[in-house]
């Protein structure tokens, strides 16, 4: 997928919350469309992620606003959108995203 802005549709690319929104709507989980920030509000914080949690992280030059959300996938890597790469894998402890990170939010599943 390529990089848009405000954008959730793979065909046409997206921004790292409408990736968020495109992998849960994937995965059969109704959310509302909304900003990293927005998911950051609605879900339980938790020390101990498992594969599928978010991960967020925080503008530490400009304001302490949550600005960027991605998918744990485990072992300290997750999986986002970037604007020069696309979806990309990365890791937690790269010195940019460790001293970015917030917290992992819980993505809890009804399975009624």
């Amino acid at each position: 997928f390529t990089y848009v802005f405000g954008e959730y549709d793979p065909m046409i690319g997206m921004d790292c919350s409408g990736f968020i929104y495109w992998a849960m709507k994937e995965q059969g989980i109704s959310l509302k469309r909304g900003s990293a920030a927005d998911y950051y509000s609605l879900l339980p914080k938790l020390r101990d992620p498992k594969a599928g949690d978010l991960v967020f992280f925080r503008d530490t030059d400009l304001s302490q606003e949550i600005t960027h959300v991605g998918i744990y996938l485990g072992d300290g890597r997750f999986i986002h959108t970037t604007r020069n790469t696309g979806v990309h894998i990365s890791d937690l402890t790269s010195s940019d995203f460790n001293k970015k990170f917030e917290s992992f939010g819980q993505v809890q599943i009804n399975m009624d």
